[in-house]
């Protein structure tokens, strides 16, 4: 691997084995003004509970080292810790995609099996036929509707949850026996998007699909040629509203390299090349992270130089935010961004710390707060409200 990120590792992993061998408007976030990031003393209840008190404002989730989930005010005044989650591992590894739309329902693996916990209740979900037929869940999205969990092995398998009834199915994909495939996200309540690489080493192709549910009817919606896409394709992220897919590449051993940006519309097929971006960015993202209700605004780390960017896709423009910052959600309401201070690799440990950057109505910064310096795992792992 020719560099470190915060989370997702496994599509990286992926993309090696691939080879054979909206009402929102466009907007431009202004340029980080020079007041330091600054850490709010806070209300920190350190001992975990059941189940988390009632509150009805979005907070941000983490891990914490005894294995409790912590959820904290996006002002840092307040830090609740929660439930423990019995031999809690990484391996769920979509940003802002283990908590339910709601904020009620936190997706976890443990060491032996995939689990779905309450934090409302504090009640695991018990399933009624969960016994996947495909190898161990490394990949969790939901639902826009919070209906339905899809889930992906980063090989042949993808699974559907269904809540109502903690029952899950198995779709019935049609793939060649050398074929690994990724599940990207929800084009909407009945329609997945995955990617696989079809052809040789050298002469290849990216194919993006939807697939139905719960029948596995799949549609060809994007090829990317491999000879243009050259290195690794790395880790397609999917917009809130299913609609577009925003798509990057990175370099791999000896292979030449050009840096790609693009997006892919899952409606109409479309895919839009942003050389100004790849310009000022350097392209090779790290973590992406769509902005809801606002199609063309992204935030996006790049590998290359480790700044964090605010992409308009309108305009095929970037705007700097930080540097040794990865952005990896925003918050439901499109006001907050969570970034990641520490990266993952081997050398690198937690304790980490995570920040909340907060725009005014000029989308300028209005605030920066640490929220925490005592975060594990991911670290970062969604939004919770337990009430509304």
């Amino acid at each position: 691997m020719n560099r470190v990120i915060i989370k997702k590792i496994l599509p990286v992993l992926l993309a090696l084995l691939l080879l054979p061998a909206c009402n929102g408007t466009a907007n431009t976030i202004a340029q980080k003004n020079n007041t330091p990031t600054s850490t709010s003393s806070n209300t920190s209840t350190t001992t975990p509970q059941p189940v988390f008190p009632a509150f009805s404002d979005w907070r941000a989730a983490y891990m914490a080292k005894d294995q409790s989930v912590h959820a904290v005010t996006l002002d840092g005044k307040s830090d609740i810790a929660g439930p423990i989650l019995t031999q809690y591992t990484d391996q769920v590894n979509s940003v802002n995609d283990e908590i339910s739309p709601d904020g009620h329902t936190f997706a976890y693996t443990s060491l032996t099996s995939f689990n779905i916990i309450n934090l409302q209740t504090g009640i695991p979900a018990n399933f009624t036929n969960l016994n996947p037929p495909f190898g161990d869940v490394s990949t969790a999205f939901w639902s826009q509707n919070g209906q339905y969990l899809a889930v992906g092995d980063n090989e042949q398998g993808i699974g559907i949850i269904t809540m109502a009834n903690n029952t899950d199915i198995t779709l019935p994909l049609h793939l060649t026996s050398d074929q690994q495939i990724l599940l990207i996200g929800w084009i909407d309540a009945s329609h997945v998007a995955i990617y696989t690489y079809v052809g040789t080493e050298n002469n290849g192709r990216y194919d993006f699909e939807s697939v139905s549910v719960p029948d596995g009817h799949q549609t060809l919606i994007a090829s990317l040629p491999h000879n243009v896409w050259n290195g690794n394709l790395f880790d397609p992220t999917i917009s809130p509203d299913g609609r577009q897919i925003l798509v990057s590449n990175s370099p791999y051993r000896y292979y030449p390299f050009t840096p790609q940006v693009a997006v892919i519309n899952t409606q109409t097929e479309q895919v839009r090349y942003f050389p100004n971006i790849v310009r000022q960015t350097g392209g090779n993202f790290t973590t992406i992270a769509w902005r809801p209700g606002y199609p063309n605004s992204v935030a996006v780390s790049s590998g290359a130089n480790f700044y964090a960017w605010e992409l308009n896709l309108a305009t095929d423009s970037a705007t700097n935010l930080a540097k040794g910052w990865y952005p990896t959600a925003w918050s439901p309401d499109s006001k907050t961004l969570i970034l990641i201070a520490e990266i993952f690799g081997d050398s690198i440990t937690p304790p980490f710390s995570i920040e909340a950057m907060t725009f005014d109505s000029q989308m300028h910064v209005a605030s920066q707060i640490i929220l925490t310096n005592a975060a594990y795992g991911f670290p970062f792992v969604g939004f919770i409200k337990t009430s509304g």
